[in-house]
């Protein structure tokens, strides 16, 4: 059985309530970008900010499972803006991971 989405406020509830929007644990924060991004477009700039370690704490989420979903995601939101935010840090990226986040494919609107 599937559920209707949470509505974007809710989403937005939630991440501030239980810190999931502003926790230092790449996978819990990993896994609430990816859930609330497609319902919450306002939560893109802060995960592309965050992924990229442009959020000011200049640490870069190197590791696959965590920079290719997020910025899938952003990327299915806003493809300019995770083409912008990756652009900026692409040489920090290990190569290989490089190269997979580039194949990204950027659009400009949600699907839904």
């Amino acid at each position: 059985t599937t559920y209707p989405p949470l509505p974007a406020s809710h989403l937005a509830l939630l991440g501030d309530l239980y810190g999931l929007s502003a926790s230092s644990n790449a996978e819990i924060r990993t896994r609430f970008y990816c859930l609330a991004l497609p319902h919450a477009p306002e939560f893109a700039e802060p995960a592309a900010a965050w992924v990229t370690g442009a959020d000011g704490s200049g640490v870069l989420k190197g590791r696959m499972k965590f920079c290719r979903p997020v910025l899938r995601a952003v990327a299915a939101v806003d493809g300019q803006l995770a083409r912008r935010y990756f652009e900026r840090a692409k040489d920090a990226f290990h190569p290989i991971a490089r190269k997979l986040i580039d194949k990204v494919p950027v659009s400009r609107k949600v699907r839904r």
